[in-house]
């Protein structure tokens, strides 16, 4: 079965994206930066059986434990601004931030 990896998937986009993957029967994991919020929010929608796991697309290793197995990754986090980047430099990350890790 494929196993897709979404990041940020108990948000806004994420939420329906997961939701769309789930309904062609493929098998989800989430991973969230903060995951109890994750599982709360994709219950209440109904996604018990999605896997959630800790992971914060900032820190390499959790980004490659969160991917390992993976058939494919969607990146849905979304951040208007934060400490250190702003909105536009959130979401134009280099591609090689997301490379590690990626079986080919």
């Amino acid at each position: 079965m494929t196993m897709v990896v979404v990041f940020g998937g108990a948000g806004f986009l994420g939420r329906r994206l997961v939701h769309r993957l789930t309904t062609e029967r493929l098998t989800v994991r989430v991973a969230a930066r903060h995951p109890e919020p994750a599982r709360i929010e994709l219950r209440s929608t109904g996604f018990d059986w999605v896997t959630i796991v800790p992971a914060d697309v900032r820190d390499q290793a959790s980004v490659v434990a969160a991917i390992a197995g993976a058939d494919a990754v969607v990146n849905t986090v979304s951040a208007f601004f934060t400490a250190k980047r702003d909105f536009r430099n959130w979401h134009t990350a280099d591609e090689s931030d997301w490379a590690y890790g990626v079986r080919y």
